[in-house]
């Protein structure tokens, strides 16, 4: 299904609170409200910040309470808890349905599931607004083919800086387009620096290395996450979250 712009401004509005009041934004001028849960405001790099720190608590916690055999079911009910808690504690109020969607593994599990193509089906959810789908092409195509992550975060910042400089963007357009970004920037900066500590926290050592997919997944989360309501931050961290412990719990399920 094709969401229209209207219904994407319609849902990211009515989470951001009513009553809040609307922040001009002029070209080159970064925004301090962002399409997220928290009612309060929220700098676009803040939600890539705490995606990270997410991923990290989501990791402790199940490290913490998972029992030494552990089943798919104690698996995923840490995963909630874990997720519902540090969303809690950031004062983000995200109803329970929405949290199971965000971290579903079953996506992930599908025979021959591609994380390339994953995203492009997430960015071709917008093909019917041209501005903010033509912008959402080029980032998916820094994330396909810069090989370095510092190289990938100096490719975003520039990226971002064409964002500003487009006419004609609505402020949700800006808003949405900014927060994937940056969670485009710290998945890939996260995945590359931490996944041997989620191998050695988990005593688990797959034999790919897929920091990139990990990176694709997320961005892909987070773009469905800012269209559907459930919000940028949930989609991208949910989305990690779930491929990761296919990644490293396969055997689970």
């Amino acid at each position: 299904m094709r969401y229209t712009l209207i219904a994407l401004i319609v849902v990211l509005f009515m989470l951001a609170g009513c009553g809040q009041e609307d922040k001009a934004i002029t070209n080159n001028t970064k925004p301090a409200q962002v399409l997220s849960l928290n009612p309060s405001p929220m700098e676009p790099e803040m939600v890539g910040e705490l995606h990270n720190q997410g991923l990290n608590y989501v990791l402790d916690h199940m490290i913490a309470t998972l029992p030494p055999q552990p089943t798919s079911e104690d698996v995923m009910d840490r995963l909630y808890e874990g997720t519902a808690g540090f969303l809690e504690e950031n004062g983000l109020d995200v109803p329970q349905a929405t949290i199971l969607t965000a971290i579903d593994v079953a996506p992930y599990l599908k025979p021959g599931f591609d994380a390339t193509v994953n995203l492009h089906q997430a960015v071709e959810l917008l093909n019917g607004q041209p501005r903010v789908y033509t912008l959402l092409l080029q980032l998916e195509t820094l994330v396909n083919t810069t090989t370095s992550v510092r190289a990938l975060g100096a490719e975003i910042s520039k990226w971002e800086q064409r964002v500003l400089e487009t006419a004609g963007l609505e402020d949700p357009e800006l808003l949405f387009l900014l927060s994937v970004g940056e969670v485009a920037a710290h998945s890939a900066a996260y995945w590359e620096a931490e996944y041997s500590r989620w191998e050695t926290k988990l005593g688990v050592y797959p034999t790919d290395y897929p920091w990139g997919d990990l990176g694709k997944t997320d961005l892909a989360g987070a773009i469905v996450g800012g269209i559907t309501g459930g919000g940028v931050l949930i989609g991208g961290l949910g989305a990690s979250l779930g491929f990761a412990i296919v990644v490293f719990l396969n055997t689970l399920f």
